[in-house]
């Protein structure tokens, strides 16, 4: 019988699991990279989600107010963003790039997708940009968020939308259910307001006129090889609590390794995540229970911040 090698990142952590609850006896290996957890009704997905982009900002305000690299260090970042936040929502806050006006949503966007990489040099150049008015080098924040994913190729292989309103029941269907929900949201993330990418996916389930065909449920895999799960302790999309959950429901049919640092999906992140990702996929070596990877900042000192690439773009729950 033919077996599959599975990688799936991110969203395509749910195919895994899917494809784990259907045909386990299919599978070889499997790698489960920035895991969902697909058990939540649809108010602590939201919350949940807010939770770890709030958690991300956290991560670069540390980062910012220790590091040269970032163009805002020095400064009250936090106050600069509130201020920039301030600007977007009463319609003056305007991009020097291009002479576009910047609405709120829009500015959290661009700063949420800066969360994944993590792209915090990049972060830090924007707000400096906003907050000063000086362009710089700098691109226009229309094509550097993940809002403008929809407009490459890359973003619409990577688009889960089509497919998310199949996976989640959302019962919202008026304005006033989805407000509840957003406030939930604002207490979980006073700052972040909410996850842009989780708010924009359940609000695009309104009317929605299928069916659900998988709806959320707790995962029931039997008779598979130890399925490896891969999550960093800082992720801003697919957080750890959601790998920790999704771990105890598969109980001993799989391995979580946990990456001690920032950022989405963690299977290229360092040589530690590849290697551990490599053995397992050529020999089916399992790495030892509890097992990490340090976190890496190589990443943090702008060498390795190359600007924003389509693909770049694509990453959400890619």
């Amino acid at each position: 019988m033919e077996k599959i090698n599975w990688y799936g990142a991110s969203y395509g952590s749910l195919t895994g699991q899917m494809y784990a609850e259907l045909f386990p006896h299919r599978i070889r290996s499997m790698i489960n990279d920035g895991n969902m957890d697909h058990s939540l009704d649809a108010n602590r997905f939201l919350l949940s989600e807010a939770g770890f982009v709030e958690d991300s900002y956290q991560q670069f305000l540390q980062w910012c107010a220790q590091s040269t690299n970032c163009a805002v260090h020095g400064q009250n970042v936090e106050a600069v963003f509130a201020q920039l936040l301030r600007k977007a929502q009463a319609g003056v806050l305007v991009d020097p790039s291009d002479g576009t006006l910047v609405d709120e949503w829009l500015l959290l966007d661009a700063t949420q997708f800066r969360f994944s990489r993590p792209r915090w040099v990049e972060l830090g150049q924007l707000l400096s940009s906003l907050n000063s008015g000086d362009a710089g080098a700098g691109q226009p924040i229309r094509r550097t968020s993940r809002a403008g994913a929809a407009n490459t190729p890359a973003g619409l292989v990577a688009d889960v939308r089509p497919h998310f309103c199949q996976d989640w029941a959302v019962p919202y269907q008026t304005f006033d259910e989805l407000s509840r929900a957003y406030k939930l949201s604002l207490d979980a993330a006073p700052r972040m307001r909410a996850s842009v990418t989780a708010l924009s996916a359940v609000t695009q389930c309104f009317g929605w006129p299928g069916l659900v065909n998988n709806p959320q449920h707790k995962l029931h895999v039997t008779h598979t090889p130890t399925i490896l799960m891969m999550n960093g302790i800082h992720d801003p999309q697919t957080g750890y609590s959601w790998a920790l959950n999704a771990k105890a429901q598969l109980g001993g049919a799989a391995s979580l390794l946990t990456y001690l640092g920032s950022g989405h999906v963690v299977y290229r992140r360092t040589s530690c995540t590849q290697a551990a990702g490599d053995r397992y996929l050529m020999d089916l070596a399992v790495p030892a229970t509890g097992a990490t990877c340090p976190a890496d900042d190589s990443t943090l000192t702008g060498a390795d911040d190359l600007g924003t690439t389509s693909n770049d773009l694509a990453r959400g729950w890619n």
